[in-house]
């Protein structure tokens, strides 16, 4: 399947006054498949691809119509959880426009497709006793999920009609690992679509970094 969003990367460059960390999450889920490090879920109608590694934190993905005529989305039945609290999706901004909002339901003509802006998965590091928060150079901090005291899940259900035929789509994902790193000046990682991540910094004077 073509991918319909770019594999990104981030490129990290700070000052050496600083010290820069970064916190990566990485997702597992058993509703959708990896392909090409993307998420993928895939029926007869629709196939849905899933970003989570956004500049902004915000995941995103994309509906395409694989069927044979129009489908719909009905925003008012469709919704994100985010450990078992509930947000919906109608009435949200567009991904065209900030200043317009989501109707009810949503065309997606065939052989076409619409990307959405989803909810903030990573706008706070995962703290936990004893889950070293500043890690030192080339030390390798990370908690598995069954170590975790507050494990991470989300859903995003998509309620699809196509042909008056009507059915919804629920696609599950936990927090398989949490991982704290120290990034070194000027350096350059690679963040698979598959893994969120945070920044934090540490105020202090570091000498080679």
């Amino acid at each position: 399947m073509k991918r319909l969003f770019l594999l990104l990367f981030a490129v990290i460059a700070f000052s050496s006054c600083t010290k820069h960390y970064m916190q990566l999450a990485t997702l597992s889920s058993d509703s959708v498949f990896l392909d090409e490090g993307c998420y993928v879920y895939k029926d007869d109608n629709i196939a849905i691809d899933y970003l989570f590694n956004t500049d902004d934190g915000v995941f995103e993905f994309a509906v395409l119509n694989i069927s044979d005529g129009d489908i719909y989305i009905d925003l008012e039945k469709s919704v994100f959880i985010y450990n078992r609290q509930v947000y919906d999706y109608a009435g949200r901004e567009t991904s065209v426009t900030s200043t317009s909002k989501m109707p009810s339901t949503i065309l997606i003509p065939k052989g076409t497709y619409r990307n959405f802006y989803g909810f903030d998965v990573n706008n706070n590091i995962y703290r936990q006793v004893f889950f070293a928060r500043d890690p030192k150079k080339d030390e390798d901090v990370s908690l598995s999920r069954k170590d975790m005291n507050n494990p991470i899940d989300f859903s995003n259900i998509i309620y699809v009609i196509c042909d008056n035929n009507e059915y919804s789509i629920r696609n599950d994902f936990e927090v398989s690992e949490i991982r704290n790193v120290l990034l070194t000046k000027n350096c350059q990682i690679d963040i698979a679509p598959n893994i969120y991540y945070t920044h934090y910094t540490t105020q202090t004077v570091v000498n080679g970094y």
